[in-house]
């Protein structure tokens, strides 16, 4: 298997794990690395887009950039779902955050594991009512009804 890898880490743990004979000293030891290098990878991404909100801010870069770029790290960065669902609600219940930035973060909604969605959709129709945020309220509403209509066989809106 370690040999079969493009991943010059997995490989290199497979390669500990075997030499080790799968003893419960090479296999904590794989354990501890690669903890380590989920945390590192975490604060990286988590680096990355705290710098990315600030070029936005700046206007140094486009609203869909930033959002592309914003799902790409959340996901490439293995994020975990609560801390996704915190970042995505604290863009779109943010007054400094334009409307139209949030309809983009919306319109990537998809992407990111239903858990997450339901939690954001349910926190921002709890949230104080304002007229921005009633139009997110809006698109959000439309979003369950597209969803519920798609889980429906043979229904077509």
């Amino acid at each position: 298997m370690g040999e079969s890898t493009r991943h010059d880490i997995v490989r290199r743990c497979v390669e500990l794990i075997t030499t080790g004979d799968f003893s419960p000293e090479s296999i904590a030891e794989v354990r501890r690395q690669t903890s380590r290098v989920i945390v590192n990878t975490r604060e990286e991404f988590t680096l990355a887009l705290r710098q990315n909100l600030q070029a936005l801010l700046d206007g140094s870069i486009a609203p869909r950039q930033f959002v592309h770029e914003f799902f790409d790290l959340t996901e490439a960065g293995n994020l975990r779902n609560e801390i996704r669902k915190k970042l995505v609600l604290s863009l779109v219940l943010s007054p400094t955050i334009r409307p139209s930035i949030k309809f983009l973060l919306l319109e990537n909604f998809q992407r990111m594991p239903r858990t997450v969605r339901l939690s954001i959709i349910g926190a921002v129709l709890k949230a104080e009512p304002s007229r921005r945020l009633d139009m997110i309220k809006e698109e959000l509403r439309w979003i369950v009804t597209q969803e519920r209509s798609a889980a429906v066989p043979g229904k077509v809106n």
